[in-house]
């Protein structure tokens, strides 16, 4: 699993950060937080607050700024690394004045100190070198129990379950404390994907490379363990178990599968990356009326289609994940697909794709496909469900709120939300409840990439809370032609925004690099189809097609090849933002500065983690400054009295 960060997205759940209540005189001020107007800030003011040269730059431990967007105060831990949301900074339980203790890696050891809460001044003071450390940077949680916000779990390199005293850094060892967990665990790979169910009742975790995972359940003293073999036996597609995430309750346990193809019963297992013998053969496409077109697919398996895609020419990248009409319908809407009734190994397969065109070259067909699928381990009853996800999407990002799952569902290509409620799944396996979509338009939707986890706002309703997650525009940058002169110091290209659909909302954001990539300055937009642009200003044509025709005039009047980037508007570029968890709003909890990553992407990618409390936010940063050293940043929210 560790080993191929580049070829997956991962999922996140609330770790860290206490059970909320216990005393905590505050909590996040919701209202305090801007709406997100999904559009990049300048980026000047940032860059001016750096210290040091190259790739040294970055702003040192200690140092106070403010947030342009939120006006949230920013506190500095300086030089450190934050590679999962659950890898630190994690946070405690709030004190009754908003102050908690938090635990991040410095690159070199993880370390415990004390965030004190001003209202212009935020500190972080007794750092001391923690005095267990965690066999990887998932492998620590802090309490879900309010009694005791104090105490930090680490599972070490060799599965000892360690219960740290924050407050004096010394092992809390009484009870069944230290606990090894290696009982029934098979493999030789690192703890990770250590979780926490509220009130310490429950424990999860797995082996870092999938090898096998575990929950112990305190009261009993009990271990319930699988390897892989079971998890991927009990799915019926293929699967390979990837990460767990154990529920608030303890109950259940979200299993994310690696990407992979679904195969015919009894066929090997094949990565996504490779073929797959169930996709279809496609005919040649005839016109059926209008945009609607049809052609006759051939299936080895004869178990009829499952899953169509429209995809770059030739199939290489998948693009968008169409929506499948009832069996025979012919008048689809864009965007829409439906089928016969299987004969033999063959159908007659329908689309409308949603620019209207010929989808010859440009749709792939499967019996099944499922990408990085979610299902449930009902740790109980010791049984798995089959996926949660509609076919041929992948659920990622998650974060529990009870039992209820929260995932952003890139795989549909909108970055829409879903969320699902387990239930005790019966000797089937196959019990399941419908997941629920929010947000699943192009121009509402939110991508919570690379990180998520669940705000708990004392007193509030499920709907009312807060799912927290960076923003990661990079990943959908527009592809520029050969620019050329329109006049004087003016230039136009064209540029397309194909990926992920991003075509169906055009630029709203241009901003001018150096050669390394980094942020300098964000330019002005003009109304749609002005030509004559004043210098640090660009406009844009409507899209036709996947394109549009930009115009950019740079401050000092060159040619812009490389020098600019083009965005669609996403939740605020360089942000971490907080969705309300039944879509209705999206607020700014903070900038990240991380983009413009190179062959060190992985590190770079902003992870966010927000204490449960909602008064802290901690994020990675590169500062815009690809391959440049990795900061960690805490936002100190606004806060309210809790009612």
């Amino acid at each position: 699993m560790m080993g191929s960060r580049l070829l997956r997205r991962r999922v996140r759940t609330a770790v860290g950060g206490g059970g909320g209540g216990g005393g905590v005189g505050y909590e996040l001020n919701v209202a305090a937080l801007p709406v997100a107007n999904r559009q990049v800030t300048d980026w000047t003011t940032h860059r001016a607050r750096l210290t040091g040269t190259g790739l040294t730059r970055g702003i040192d431990r200690g140092v106070v700024f403010t947030d342009r967007i939120t006006g949230a105060r920013v506190l500095s831990l300086g030089s450190g690394q934050l590679d999962y949301s659950e890898a630190g900074p994690s946070f405690s339980a709030s004190d009754v004045d908003g102050g908690c203790y938090v635990v991040w890696n410095t690159g070199s050891e993880w370390v415990v100190g004390s965030l004190t809460y001003d209202p212009t001044t935020p500190t972080i003071t007794n750092i001391r070198t923690l005095v267990a450390q965690p066999g990887l940077d998932t492998a620590h949680a802090f309490s879900q129990n309010p009694a005791t916000p104090y105490y930090l779990y680490v599972l070490t390199s060799s599965f000892v379950l360690q219960r740290v005293d924050v407050r004096t850094n010394t092992l809390a060892s009484s009870g069944l404390f230290p606990k090894t967990l290696t009982a029934g665990l098979t493999g030789t790979s690192a703890p990770a994907w250590l979780t926490v169910s509220n009130n310490d009742t429950r424990f999860g975790y797995q082996r870092a490379q999938a090898e096998s995972a575990g929950v112990w359940i305190v009261g009993t003293d009990t271990i319930v363990v699988h390897d892989i073999a079971w998890f991927e036996e009990r799915a019926p597609y293929g699967f390979r178990f990837d990460e767990v995430h154990l529920s608030d309750s303890g109950r259940y346990m979200a299993v994310l599968g690696g990407i992979y193809f679904a195969e015919a019963a009894g066929a090997p297992r094949r990565s996504a990356y490779g073929p797959s013998p169930n996709q279809a053969t496609i005919g040649t496409w005839s016109v059926l009326s209008g945009s609607v077109y049809q052609c006759t697919v051939t299936l080895g398996t004869g178990s009829g289609l499952r899953d169509v895609f429209r995809t770059t020419a030739g199939g290489a990248t998948l693009l968008q994940v169409l929506a499948q009409r009832a069996n025979g319908t012919t008048a689809l809407a864009a965007g829409e697909w439906s089928v016969d009734a299987a004969s033999g190994g063959t159908q007659v397969l329908r689309v409308r794709l949603t620019d209207g065109s010929n989808p010859t070259t440009f749709v792939a067909g499967f019996a099944a496909l499922v990408s990085e699928p979610m299902c449930w381990w009902d740790v109980d009853t010791d049984r798995q469900s089959a996926s949660v996800l509609p076919q041929g999407t992948q659920m990622t990002h998650v974060a529990w709120q009870g039992d209820v799952l929260h995932a952003a569902n890139p795989g549909g290509n909108t970055g829409e939300m879903v969320k699902a409620t387990p239930v005790p799944i019966t000797a089937d396996g196959q019990v399941v409840s419908a997941p629920t979509s929010y947000a699943n338009t192009a121009l509402t939707s939110v991508s919570l990439q690379h990180s998520c986890a669940m705000m708990v706002l004392a007193g509030r309703a499920a709907d009312e809370q807060y799912i927290v997650g960076a923003d990661l525009p990079p990943f959908s940058e527009a592809t520029f032609g050969t620019w050329s002169v329109l006049s004087g110091s003016v230039y136009q290209v064209t540029a397309s925004l194909a990926p992920y659909l991003r075509y169906l909302i055009g630029i709203r954001d241009v901003i001018l690099i150096n050669a390394s990539r980094e942020h300098l300055q964000t330019l002005t937009r003009r109304a749609d189809g002005t030509t004559a642009l004043a210098a640090g200003e660009w406009s844009v044509d409507a899209v036709s097609g996947t394109d549009q025709v930009l115009r950019v005039r740079l401050p000092d009047g060159t040619d812009p090849t490389g020098k600019v980037l083009a965005y669609p508007p996403r939740l605020n570029h360089f942000t971490v933002g907080a969705v309300r968890a039944d879509g209705s709003d999206v607020r700014v909890v903070m900038e990240h500065h991380s983009y413009g990553w190179d062959a060190n992407a992985y590190a770079e990618y902003p992870k966010s983690q927000i204490q449960r409390d909602g008064l802290w936010c901690a994020t990675n940063s590169n500062h815009g400054i690809p391959g440049n050293r990795i900061d960690v940043l805490v936002a100190q929210l606004p806060r309210q009295a809790r009612s």
